[in-house]
């Protein structure tokens, strides 16, 4: 485990508009980055953060975590779970290069039932792209985390479903209420094929 600490706070005075509270930002920067252990399963455990109300922290492993599904040289990242109650989140990563060129963008979305749960990403992105020169600052790589509620569906909808499409389908070739009929037959067949159709559809 290597020691970390935050670089910079952001600090909210009074309440932040809708769309703030929707979507929330924070950047992680991983200040020698080419030093830390790439050792397979070996990781650096963020500082905890508070999102949602909700405490989280992310651990990254530089050469991947020992999972069967992470292939080697590969780094891995998950988002941990610290509080009590359930919460859905939709979370995504992101890492520029130094010319702004977008190296890393990856998102999921994760009902996190129970602390110390964590769920991310066993393939993140080949250790060796985020070494080179191009994509540390001064040797400093950051990634930027990204998260949103997942919106649940609860209470009364007060517009109700047309059901116009519906009573369409049902009376489509439907017999009993037709009130228009077409025969259809061939010359070198005597038999008539019938079709029922509705005039209310037909016009």
């Amino acid at each position: 485990m290597s020691d970390c600490f935050l670089r910079s706070v952001d600090v909210d005075v009074g309440v932040p508009p809708r769309t703030f509270q929707e979507h929330q930002s924070f950047k992680f920067h991983f200040y020698g980055f080419s030093s830390l252990d790439s050792t397979k399963g070996r990781k650096v455990v963020l500082p905890p953060f508070v999102c949602f109300n909700h405490e989280w922290q992310l651990d990254l492993y530089p050469g991947g975590n020992t999972s069967v599904k992470t292939k080697d040289g590969m780094t891995s990242l998950f988002l941990r779970h610290l509080s009590e109650n359930e919460i859905a989140v939709y979370s995504g990563i992101v890492a520029k290069s130094n010319e702004g060129e977008v190296i890393i963008v990856s998102q999921m979305s994760h009902t996190f039932s129970e602390p110390e749960q964590s769920w991310g990403w066993n393939i993140l992105i080949k250790h060796s792209i985020l070494l080179k020169p191009d994509n540390l600052n001064e040797g400093t790589l950051t990634l930027e985390l990204r998260m949103k509620l997942v919106e649940t569906k609860s209470g009364v909808n007060f517009i109700p479903t047309n059901p116009f499409g519906k009573h369409m389908l049902k009376l489509f070739l439907e017999e009993e209420s037709a009130d228009v009929l077409f025969e259809l037959s061939s010359d070198s067949n005597s038999s008539t094929v019938q079709y029922h159709a509705h005039r209310l559809v037909l016009e």
